[in-house]
């Protein structure tokens, strides 16, 4: 992709045109010209930077003198920022004074533990006839049943451990909530 300032606007090309009237004259085959060419025509390269979405926020296309490309601005998320509680009164918005953080790590440890119970259920559900059985008419739960069920709450209980161990809310984004990652052999 190419891209183009003009005016004080940058415009973006995903496929160059195929003539050009520029300042150096017709280009009937333009697509096919060399970048020198292309560059004098204000033609450059639109680099896609990395960035990793749950950590960093992508801005507008610009331009980067140094590197002579069109890029897009990287930067972090602010996981400290802070916003002032608000509340309508009489038809009015006003201010608590309470000051909240804007990602709340106690909030967002108690989503991810919620999906790790959402998780344990459901792996435990298709045995939980047994556990109904045993309490009914005490009927023995099946070892293999008792083995398996016992491994799934060990590793519920083992994840929400951890997620109550993070501090940074960051950290809390990139926690993996599988159970039992698959085993390649």
């Amino acid at each position: 992709m190419k891209a183009r300032q003009t005016d004080g606007n940058i415009v973006t090309y995903p496929q160059l045109p195929s003539t050009w009237n520029g300042k150096k004259g017709h280009y009937i085959n333009f697509r096919n010209v060399d970048k020198k060419t292309l560059e004098s025509e204000g033609f450059y390269d639109v680099v896609q930077p990395s960035y990793n979405p749950q950590t960093q926020n992508i801005g507008g296309i610009e331009w980067d003198s140094k590197k002579k490309v069109f890029t897009r601005k990287i930067t972090d998320i602010d996981f400290s920022a802070t916003y002032e509680v608000t509340e309508e009164k009489d038809g009015k918005i006003v201010k608590t004074g309470e000051i909240k953080n804007t990602y709340d790590v106690d909030t967002k440890k108690t989503q991810l533990i919620e999906i790790l119970k959402g998780q344990a259920n459901k792996l435990l559900s298709s045995t939980d006839w047994q556990v109904v059985r045993k309490a009914e008419r005490d009927i023995a739960i099946d070892d293999d049943v008792k083995t398996k069920r016992a491994e799934i709450i060990a590793e519920y209980d083992k994840k929400k451990k951890e997620v109550n161990a993070k501090k940074k809310y960051e950290n809390l984004l990139s926690y993996n909530t599988t159970f039992f990652p698959v085993k390649l052999d």
